[in-house]
C-alpha cells in the first residue's frame, strides 16, 4: 500500500472532488483516480462513488479515511522529527535533578554549586530543583518530570540505581535560647535530654541522620511534626532538627544556630544520585560518571559541599552504582 496513494484518496475525500484533489497534489486526474482504484483492490472494499456533484464515501470509506489521516499525520511527524535531529545536540538538553535536602541552612547552595559543576564539566545546562520530599521526587522520576534525584541518605525505594557520590558532615539547627546554644559543637550525650524532630515533609532527609544517630545511642524522644507551627512548638520546647552542614552553615532565621556535632560523635551522611536503572538520559550518565570520579569527588567535597568529610572518610562505596532495592531503608 502506497502512501503515496492514501494521501491522494484522504484529499479527494476532503474537498469531495477528484479533480480538485488531482489540482491541489500537483498529479493529473487519471493519477489520483488510479491511486483510489489501487487501494479499493488492495483492500478489497469500495471507498467512494461518484454523486450528481462531488464523490462519497461508502462506509468503509469512511472507516478508512479516518484511520488514513491518523497515519500520515504520524509521517509528517515522523518528517519533522527528521528534520529537527542534530546528533551534536543528542544528551545536551537540560539536566533535570531533584534535591531531596531539608529547606535548611545552606541548601540553596548546593542547588547553585550542582547547578554549574553540570554546566562547567559535563557541559549540559542543568535545572536542580529542591524537593522536600523523597516520595515526591521518585514520582517526578517515574512521571519523567526530572532525570535523577540527589538524596542525603539510601532512600528505600526499589527498582532504582543509586551511586554514592560524596557525603556532609552534620550538625543540629537549635534555638539561640537553647541550654546548648552556647558550645561550639554539641555531643549526643548532650542532645539525649531535648526531643528529636522527625519531620513528615522532610522524609528521606532530615530522618535520615535522626535514625543513624538513634544507631549510635541517640537517646532523645522522637517527635513527629507535620507542618511549621508544630515544628515551632517543638523548637520552644528546646528541641532540635539535624541537618547537613554546607558551606557556611546558616540559622534558620534570626532565632535559630546552627552547631556541628561533635567530632568524637560525628556521623558523615552518604549523598546520593538516584536514577532510573533503563532509559537513563545521556546527560545523567555523564553527570553520574562525572560525579563518581576523583575530580568529580573532589569538586563536590571541597566545593558544593564544602564541609563534607575529610579525605579519606568517605563511606562505603563511594562511586559504586548499586540497586536502591539492595539498601536497607534509608537510614
Amino acid at each position: 500500500m502506497k502512501v503515496e496513494y492514501i494521501g491522494h484518496f484522504v484529499e479527494a475525500a476532503r474537498l469531495g472532488s477528484i479533480s480538485k484533489a488531482a489540482k491541489k497534489r500537483y498529479v493529473t486526474l487519471q493519477g489520483v483516480s488510479k491511486a483510489v482504484r489501487s487501494l479499493e483492490n488492495e483492500l478489497g472494499h469500495e471507498l467512494m462513488v461518484h454523486g450528481r456533484r462531488a464523490v462519497i464515501l461508502t462506509p468503509f470509506g469512511c472507516l478508512f479515511l479516518e484511520r488514513a489521516e491518523r497515519i500520515l499525520k504520524q509521517l509528517e511527524e515522523l518528517k519533522a522529527l527528521s528534520e529537527r535531529f542534530d546528533e551534536r545536540t543528542v544528551g545536551n538538553r537540560v539536566l533535570r535533578v531533584a534535591l531531596c535536602f531539608p529547606s535548611l541552612p545552606g541548601s540553596d547552595s548546593v542547588r547553585r554549586g550542582l547547578e554549574e559543576v553540570a554546566e562547567r564539566n559535563i557541559g549540559v545546562p542543568a535545572c536542580v530543583s529542591a524537593v522536600p520530599s523523597v516520595q515526591a521526587a521518585v514520582e517526578a522520576l517515574a512521571r519523567g518530570e526530572v532525570d535523577a534525584l540527589m538524596t542525603m541518605g539510601r532512600p528505600s525505594v526499589p527498582g532504582l540505581d543509586c551511586a554514592v557520590v560524596g557525603s556532609m558532615k552534620t550538625g543540629v539547627v537549635i534555638r539561640k535560647a537553647h541550654p546548648l546554644a552556647e558550645q561550639k559543637d554539641v555531643r549526643l550525650a548532650d542532645l539525649g535530654a531535648f526531643p528529636a524532630v522527625m519531620s513528615c515533609r522532610l522524609e528521606g532527609c532530615s530522618d535520615s541522620i535522626l535514625l543513624l544517630y538513634a544507631k549510635r545511642g541517640l537517646a532523645s524522644r522522637r517527635v513527629a511534626v507535620a507542618n511549621a507551627n508544630a515544628l515551632a512548638q517543638v523548637m520552644r520546647e528546646d528541641g532540635f532538627v539535624f541537618t547537613a552542614l554546607v558551606s557556611r552553615s546558616r540559622s534558620m532565621n534570626s532565632e535559630t544556630v546552627v552547631r556541628p556535632i561533635a567530632s568524637q560523635d560525628q556521623i558523615a551522611v552518604p549523598v546520593c544520585l538516584v536514577s532510573s536503572r533503563v532509559g537513563k538520559a545521556p546527560s545523567c550518565v555523564a553527570f553520574q560518571r562525572f560525579l563518581c570520579s576523583a575530580v568529580g569527588a573532589s569538586i563536590l567535597d571541597r566545593g558544593v559541599f564544602a564541609k563534607g568529610e575529610e579525605k579519606g572518610a568517605c563511606p562505603a562505596g563511594r562511586g559504586s552504582t548499586q540497586q536502591v532495592g539492595e539498601y536497607p531503608e534509608t537510614r
